[in-house]
């Protein structure tokens, strides 16, 4: 199989992958209910918690997206070894 068919398979394969995780994370997100209400004095420490977690997700995304860049990159160059196959999807 040449080289430039598996990395677009490769790509197509990671994409297919993450947006079935996307769907599956906003189905059980849908499904959990939180009905304790909350005072307004912890409004404040929640929205505080929530730019610490954002912040943390958009490092691990960034890193995450230069890895798979990476794995992109090596296996466009490989002899379209399987086992970069692999990574690169999961990637």
């Amino acid at each position: 199989m040449p080289t430039n068919y598996l990395v677009s398979l490769s790509i197509l394969l990671g994409i297919f992958i993450s947006v079935q995780l996307v769907i599956a994370i906003d189905y059980f997100s849908k499904k959990s209910f939180f009905g304790t209400p909350i005072s307004i004095e912890k409004v404040s420490f929640c929205f505080e918690e929530g730019e610490k977690q954002l912040n943390k997700n958009l490092r691990i995304g960034f890193w995450t997206l230069l890895m798979a860049i990476g794995s992109t990159v090596v296996l466009y160059f490989s002899n379209g070894e399987a086992i970069l196959f692999f990574a690169t999807t999961l990637f």
